[in-house]
């Protein structure tokens, strides 16, 4: 099963958005433009240079039939932000799991509340995903969390396909995890439980050598999907409820 690409879901609604992809292989008149605009396509602009060309994805998606797949999405004058066109769901496991847990989008930015003692951490998993770059920044929000800003349009785009414009309580996993690979199941997890979970382990964990893990949320649905995959996976567990108090159930 393959999983849609960036480039599938962006062409569904281009907006402002551009591609970085090789325009040697076509002319100015099967693009219907002038040759000065081509050369212009072709060689300005950091992108342009590096991809042999840029077009306006929504160009792209009426000359595709003639043109090759792009390799980047971008905004212009966006600092050099984007997303690699070939860009699937499994790409970004971890980043997803943690953004139903503590992720939230803003606008064009993607927002991640984040403990102050795990940021050098989560900033290295953002710095290793090489299919997306986003400059995060940092806010202070007091209590020992920081908010991690990632501006980035093509990707606020790719993942409001998946979520939409859900509130934290009404997200699940999307299907692609619940029936894909074992290293994405597992990549998912793992950022789910570093930013709503815990690892802790009590005296008789250590007598027995175990390693738990716990995940908490006030949604139903979120529940369900979580022990579907963690069925999937064959992993062992519980389900407790609890009232509602400060922060959730």
């Amino acid at each position: 099963r393959n999983n849609m690409t960036a480039l599938d879901i962006l062409s569904i609604n281009p907006k402002r958005m551009r591609v970085g992809i090789d325009l040697s292989t076509v002319t100015p008149e099967q693009l219907n433009i002038s040759k000065g605009r081509y050369d212009q396509l072709v060689r300005r602009g950091s992108i342009a240079h590096k991809y042999g060309g840029s077009l306006y994805l929504s160009q792209y998606v009426e000359y595709k039939d003639i043109l090759p797949r792009p390799k980047w999405i971008y905004v212009e004058g966006a600092n050099h932000t984007g997303i690699s066109a070939d860009l699937v769901i499994d790409d970004i496991s971890y980043l997803l799991g943690f953004y139903i847990g503590d992720g939230w989008v803003n606008g064009n930015r993607l927002n991640f509340a984040v403990e102050k003692s795990f940021v050098v951490d989560f900033l290295k998993r953002i710095e290793e995903s090489i299919k997306i770059k986003v400059h995060p920044t940092i806010r202070d929000m007091g209590k020992g969390s920081v908010e991690i800003r990632c501006a980035c349009h093509p990707l606020v785009e790719f993942i409001n396909f998946y979520f939409g414009k859900k509130k934290c309580y009404e997200k699940n996993i999307p299907a692609e995890f619940l029936f894909g690979n074992r290293c994405s199941q597992l990549q998912l997890i793992e950022g789910m439980i570093d930013s709503d979970g815990s690892r802790n382990r009590g005296v008789d964990d250590i007598s027995r050598n175990r390693f738990p893990c716990s995940y908490t949320t006030s949604s139903s649905m979120l529940k369900d999907d979580l022990c579907l995959l963690l069925r999937a996976l064959n992993v062992s567990y519980t389900v407790a409820k609890r009232d509602p108090s400060l922060g959730g159930i």
